[in-house]
């Protein structure tokens, strides 16, 4: 009797502590409370840090869109506090809702592959290491080598 008694102590143990280890927490991504349908169009602006334009393409076919929709909420964030002020530019994903509202999304860079991610209008100013300024100056790049 007491080794089946012990037998279903180790087997609930079993079952209990395994729920208590620490799991792996995954990154969190960038979460856009719109969908690419949604979109009439995207506006790609580099601002330099006294908010003078250096570029600006605006994106009006769903394609391209959806691709600067799906590279945008893969960008993986986590939280951070911040020190100072911007210095550098800054590289934004404007998304101009069917609705007539407008969703920015703005790259600061710090360093090689990380930087600030920033919305005013999903109330977040997040640290990421995903390389968003590479995404933003390949859809740009390929963007604007289509219109000429």
């Amino acid at each position: 009797m007491k080794k089946l008694i012990s037998l279903f102590l180790l087997l609930g143990l079993l079952v209990v502590f395994p729920g208590c280890s620490k799991k792996e927490e995954s990154a969190s991504k960038v979460q856009l409370p719109f969908k690419p349908a949604d979109v009439q169009n995207v506006l790609m602006l580099q601002r330099s840090p006294d908010g003078i334009d250096k570029a600006k393409l605006e994106v009006m076919d769903q394609k391209p869109i959806a691709e600067a929709y799906d590279a945008c909420a893969g960008f993986e964030v986590a939280e951070k506090e911040w020190d100072g002020i911007v210095t550098s530019d800054g590289y934004t994903f404007a998304f101009n809702l069917k609705d007539g509202s407008q969703y920015e999304l703005t790259y600061y860079p710090l360093g090689e592959n990380e930087g600030r991610l920033v919305s005013a209008a999903g109330a977040f100013d997040y640290f990421t290491t995903s390389d968003v300024m590479s995404e933003w100056e390949r859809i740009y790049k390929s963007l604007s080598s289509e219109e000429k």
